[in-house]
């Protein structure tokens, strides 16, 4: 997160950022066995986006005028969208 904020010279990164930086720590939809999809086509990884960004402008919009959408928030967003961390 802080080299993206380094690089884009923005304090907030979009869910598209948010989710490329979780595939690139291991975070992957799951399948029913909660076991992560190791491959999605661009249909499938398009739906996966579009989900991801409902959930984070959801959790702002909900939010009050206190909240920013923290490391925390986005791993619970991970989490309700079943998510889960490749080993």
């Amino acid at each position: 997160m802080k080299s993206l904020r380094t690089t884009t010279d923005r304090d907030f990164a979009s869910s598209e950022e948010l989710l490329s930086i979780l595939w690139s720590i291991g975070y992957r939809s799951g399948n029913e066995d909660d076991l992560p999809i190791t491959w999605l086509d661009d249909e499938e990884r398009c739906q996966t986006q579009i989900a991801f960004t409902l959930a984070v402008e959801l959790r702002l919009v909900n939010a009050d005028n206190s909240d920013f959408l923290t490391c925390r928030s986005v791993m619970e967003i991970v989490s309700e969208l079943g998510f889960v961390k490749q080993v």
